[in-house]
């Protein structure tokens, strides 16, 4: 909570970048959380919650579609290291859903590997 109200402020400083934080997550790995989120570029869980280098596991996929390379990517925090947090962060004029539902729809498939 007191991440995100760090990210809501506007504040532009963020905590955990500067050279020390980065050697010391070079040599050990222990994340709060799991962020689940969109590959827009717009949401960056990091901004959002206020957190520094090492904080947070984040996979992204497009609106934030779910398959078993995915799962097992949330899984991997919580069953190997015991991460205790994982949260799934949406947001508003998701591209990938508005696509979606866009071909839904109009009943043109998607292009490429989005179809799948």
């Amino acid at each position: 909570m007191e991440g995100n109200a760090h990210g809501v402020s506007g504040d532009l400083d963020h905590p955990d970048r500067d050279p020390e934080r980065r050697e010391l997550v070079a040599g050990v790995r222990d994340p709060y959380g799991v962020v689940l989120t969109c590959i827009d570029s717009r949401v960056a869980p990091e901004r959002v919650f206020g957190t520094g280098l090492g904080d947070l596991y984040v996979p992204r996929t497009g609106g934030r579609a779910i398959g078993p390379v995915v799962t097992g990517s949330v899984e991997c925090g919580p069953m190997t290291g015991g991460t205790p947090l994982i949260a799934v962060l949406g947001h508003q004029r998701c591209g990938a859903v508005e696509a979606a539902y866009t071909s839904l729809n109009d009943g043109a498939p998607l292009p490429g590997n989005l179809q799948v």
